[in-house]
């Protein structure tokens, strides 16, 4: 009769959600959240440590389209196989991640830049594509996605420029503009290549980090000199670089919404305070300011994802400054 009540208690909030009503949504989270978090920690020792964010996910894949349970009434057993789906997805990663971390550690006979080659490659486009648009400039990135995605030829680069300088193209411009670049090779081929050069190898330390292979080894810059063969300073003023682009993105991002929903984000990514605090300060319950953070977090994903930023690379980006922030607190 409890699992009864309980499950029609489960398709009123949710029928009260899909109508509109936040403070259901905020009551499905404070009944379930914590009961999740538990079977977590107890099921899957290994992704104690995001838990709450695998549970968190999860809601807000709810939240987003509340209309995917066909029958509200099975709110939980939706919600429980989600979280499953998810905490399988993430070991799985974690096991690959150990295979491959392990497999190139032993590889003491591959050269830096073959191992910078293989970790492109291996990377896959998807990956890549998501890194280029998180972090670098427009004209480094149109540079890398011509080069190792489209492999394009030199010709098709060149029509390219000329389109964008003239605003037109044709054969013989093209050819003209070939005959310059074949003569500027000399000096600029070779200037293009070192650039090129220079970029994969903030790809790599970027995939040695962001990828779904490595993402959960929370390798160090020390790792890193280690698979790559580049100087500690250099891993880290490489890493420094790319997320100063990342910020320049997110906030041109944020400051597309609202001032309010831009003061909330700012005060959960740049503050780090938790809802309670946050709701003292507004005097707002928890769960209000909890439904308005969701709301002001898809928005802001949304407009991440126009210009090609995944939802994955911004919480992983927000994951590790997060960690590395702890580890100075811990070594200060």
């Amino acid at each position: 009769m409890k699992n009864k009540n309980s499950q029609e208690q489960d398709a009123q909030l949710v029928e009260s959600f899909r109508n509109g009503n936040q403070t259901a949504f905020d009551s499905l989270v404070k009944k379930y959240r914590p009961r999740f978090c538990k079977y977590i920690k107890n099921k899957f020792s290994s992704l104690e440590e995001d838990a709450g964010e695998i549970v968190n996910d999860s809601f807000l894949e709810f939240y987003k389209n509340p209309q995917q349970i066909e029958k509200p009434g099975s709110f939980y057993s939706w919600l429980g196989k989600a979280i499953y789906r998810e905490c399988l997805h993430r070991k799985d990663q974690l096991k690959r991640s150990n295979e491959l971390s392990n497999k190139l550690s032993n590889d003491m006979e591959s050269s830096a830049p073959d191992l910078v080659k293989e970790l492109i490659n291996q990377a896959g486009e998807k990956t890549i594509h998501s890194i280029l648009h998180a972090f670098f400039d427009d004209s480094n990135r149109s540079l890398l996605s011509n080069r190792l995605i489209k492999k394009m030829k030199y010709k098709e680069i060149a029509r390219i420029e000329i389109e964008s300088e003239e605003g037109k193209s044709n054969e013989s411009t093209v050819k003209q503009s070939e005959e310059n670049v074949e003569k500027k090779f000399v000096k600029k081929t070779n200037a293009i290549k070192t650039q090129v050069n220079d970029l994969k190898k903030n790809l790599a330390v970027l995939v040695l980090v962001y990828s779904d292979d490595y993402f959960d080894k929370f390798l160090t810059a020390e790792q890193i000199r280690e698979r790559l063969g580049l100087p500690v300073t250099e891993v880290k003023k490489r890493l420094l670089s790319a997320h100063k682009q990342f910020w320049k993105h997110f906030d041109a991002a944020l400051k597309t919404l609202s001032p309010k929903k831009q003061q909330i984000l700012r005060l959960r990514v740049d503050a780090d305070e938790d809802f309670q605090r946050i709701a003292e300060g507004r005097n707002k319950g928890n769960l209000k300011v909890q439904t308005q953070w969701y709301d002001a977090k898809t928005e802001l994903e949304n407009e991440l994802s126009k210009i090609g930023i995944t939802n994955t690379i911004k919480n992983r980006i927000l994951t590790r400054d997060k960690k590395m922030a702890e580890k100075r607190k811990r070594s200060a």
